[in-house]
């Protein structure tokens, strides 16, 4: 029969893993629904607001979208320069949407001031970068990539985050595809997959929380 120690000992751990999931979901460890295909330019889905804000939408016209094709315009000849390419065009998405909605604010990780209806827990970053990434699929843009579903990595107890991913036809390695480590309109961060798990190669945050300038094409 266990004794009372053990008992309180058990008593804990369950405590601490309910506290983890309290903390945790729906955050980084919750499951949302994916965006629906095929994405129409005049209507590209969009989240943010860490969960608080309905999904929005943005518009994407023909002038900004030949700024986004041209990152592919031509074809890269090897798989590395296409992510590359992927993450230039992540930060050039974020940017269009920035400009029509409050994603603008986003800073790099969590850090714009509470409140900011625009800043993004990784929940919206990996499924609006997913959003993306089938959207260069669909137009034919990636010669040597799928994409694949988003993923989540678990580090001790309440270490969620989740990534949009993909992969690499030639050799059928997975990518990470991560715009949360970094503010909006900057290139994502791309990692093999395996890496990204490690939570080893992850960027510092920001010393300054400072924002770059960014700018777009000229809206038509």
């Amino acid at each position: 029969m266990p004794s009372r120690s053990g008992h309180c000992w058990l008593r804990t751990c369950v405590c601490a893993v309910l506290v983890a999931a309290a903390v945790v979901g729906p955050g980084c460890a919750a499951r949302p629904a994916a965006p629906e295909a095929p994405i129409s330019l005049a209507a590209v889905p969009i989240r943010y607001g860490k969960g608080a804000v309905e999904p929005a939408a943005f518009v994407i016209s023909e002038a900004e979208w030949r700024s986004v094709a041209a990152l592919f315009d031509p074809p890269a000849p090897t798989a590395a320069q296409e992510r590359e390419a992927i993450a230039e065009a992540v930060g050039v998405l974020e940017r269009i949407a920035g400009e029509q909605t409050p994603a603008g604010e986003d800073l790099a990780r969590n850090a714009s001031p509470y409140g900011s209806v625009g800043q993004m827990d990784c929940i919206d970053e990996s499924t609006n970068t997913d959003v993306y990434l089938r959207l260069l699929a669909q137009e034919g843009l990636l010669a040597h990539h799928d994409v694949e579903r988003p993923v989540r990595r678990y580090r001790w107890l309440i270490g969620a985050h989740r990534t949009a991913v993909v992969r690499e036809r030639a050799t059928g390695e997975l990518f990470a595809v991560d715009s949360w480590f970094r503010d909006n309109g900057e290139p994502a961060v791309v990692l093999p997959l395996a890496v990204w798990r490690t939570g080893r190669a992850d960027p510092p945050p920001p010393a300054s929380g400072g924002r770059r300038e960014v700018r777009t094409a000229a809206r038509e």
